[in-house]
Parts: structure tokens; sequence; C-alpha cells
């Protein structure tokens, strides 16, 4: 019979049998929130006015205000309106993961 640990008590519990309190206990200290958020990196290409140059990465581009001693403030609302989501199908979809999995050196 396979067991694991439990991270509520500590113990090691059948897979099969979990006590109820561990399980109660362990539900508690989740989040109401399915998924974590993940944000994405990729944007439409940006203009850096503090250097001149082109970014088309959101970790790139904060890094690059950051380095000049600047700060990021807000948003703009008009940035937020350009992106609309592209219907797409399972065979992009498909496309798209073989072509991450490729880039991940997979």
């Amino acid at each position: 019979m396979r067991s694991r640990l439990c991270k509520a008590c500590g113990a090691f519990h059948p897979v099969n049998h979990w006590p109820v309190e561990c399980y109660q206990a362990m539900t508690e200290k989740r989040s109401a929130l399915g998924v974590p958020y993940i944000r994405g990196d990729g944007m439409n290409e940006t203009w850096n006015p503090v250097n001149g140059k082109h970014y088309d990465s959101h970790s790139a581009y904060e890094r690059a205000v950051k380095d000049a001693g600047c700060q990021i403030v807000g948003s703009d609302p008009a940035l937020e309106r350009t992106y609309t989501p592209q219907p797409t199908s399972k065979q992009d979809v498909a496309k798209d993961l073989v072509n991450v999995i490729r880039q991940a050196g997979g």
C-alpha cells in the first residue's frame, strides 16, 4: 500500500485512506483562487524613452527602466485596449505547444 508524508501532521498516511482531519487542514491553507496568476513576458514592440531602444519583453523593458534609476507608475489605458485575443483552433494551440517545447530544449 502506497503512503505519503502528510504536510498537515507530519505522519505518513495511506494514499487511498487519507484522514479527514488532515485533508481539511490542508484545504483551509489553500487559496480560493483556482490557479496562480501568470503574466506572459511578451508584448508588442515598445519604445523605451529612457534609453531609446525598442523592447518586446516585459522583463527586459522593466529591467532597463530600473537600471536607469526610473520607475514605472500606473498603466496606460490606451495600451490595454490594443490587445484583443484572437480565436484559436486546437491545431494552432498544438503547434504553439510544440514550438514552446522545442524552444525550451525539449
